[in-house]
């Protein structure tokens, strides 16, 4: 990881006609799917370069978004699904804030602040399955190939079957900040590292650590189909680092401010001050 490729990107700005601070984002296909805080959702479309759906909705803490169904998890303990901005069903069965969203197919999967991980189908007003707690509060639910993984703020990291429940239960040695899934590989970032895990006959197998000179701590991640963008503090000011799917340095690049920022194919997405920016690279290698 230490050759860095150098690209003079060209960069677009909009200024989004939104009532709040954007808060929550989320790309799926042509869309940036994105929620502020005054309880608000829209749909930027990325070919036509503007917002082309708004809706209210309710304090979104967390989202998923699969064949232009929206997922919204709330701090108001509820889940909400929505379809052409109308709320379809709500979920009800969290005994505090649901911190993530995981929509496969017509099942739901949602993590509580308690730890608790429940299992709904989308049309039920009650979950199908309390599969089982976190000690901790759930930073991520993933669908790694058949099985889900769930990763808490303490570090312990589970591995389910969808019907038969926990397969294994490890504990990283790690305060994990940000969790993505990126070639199949389960991608825990922490303060300067990322650890990378995958899954061999039903249980989690660790790569290897990567350390990042040039952050403190990593507050963020995002995934294209081909490579990885990992985003850091130092000094005051954000540090991106993108990734190829070899797990090499393509680009570096400093920000000023910390902001909202995603990779989509060639472009960096960051929203500041609800201004989109889309910096657009070229061909990254692969």
């Amino acid at each position: 990881m230490n050759k860095v490729w150098e690209f003079a990107p060209i960069t677009e700005s909009f200024k989004l006609d939104v009532h709040g601070e954007v808060k929550l984002t989320k790309i799926y296909e042509d869309s940036l799917i994105f929620t502020t805080n005054h309880n608000m959702i829209y749909v930027w479309d990325f070919q036509k370069s503007k917002i082309v759906e708004r809706f209210p909705a309710h304090s979104v803490s967390c989202l998923d978004v699969d064949d232009r169904v929206i997922v919204t998890g709330s701090y108001d303990r509820n889940i909400k699904v929505w379809e052409n901005s109308k709320c379809k069903y709500t979920l009800s069965g969290h005994l505090n804030s649901v911190t993530n969203i995981l929509l496969v197919g017509s099942l739901i999967f949602s993590a509580g602040q308690d730890g608790k991980l429940l299992k709904w189908e989308m049309k039920s007003n009650t979950p199908v399955k309390l599969c089982a707690n976190h000690k901790c509060r759930i930073l991520k639910i993933l669908l790694v190939e058949e099985y889900i993984v769930t990763v808490s703020t303490d570090g312990n990291m589970i591995l389910w079957d969808i019907d038969l429940g926990i397969l294994q239960n490890v504990n990283t040695e790690t305060n994990p900040t940000s969790i993505c899934l990126f070639k199949k590989k389960i991608i825990l970032t922490t303060y300067g590292e990322m650890v990378l895990f995958s899954i061999q006959k039903e249980r989690f197998h660790l790569h290897h650590v990567i350390g990042f000179k040039n952050m403190l701590r990593t507050v963020g991640t995002s995934c294209s189909d081909y490579h990885l963008l990992i985003s850091g503090l130092q000094g005051g000011k954000l540090i991106v680092n993108i990734i190829s799917n070899s797990f090499n340095i393509l680009k570096v690049r400093e920000y000023p401010e910390v902001c909202n920022i995603l990779i989509r194919e060639n472009t960096l997405l960051r929203i500041h001050n609800n201004i989109l920016f889309i910096d657009t690279f070229g061909d990254f290698p692969q």
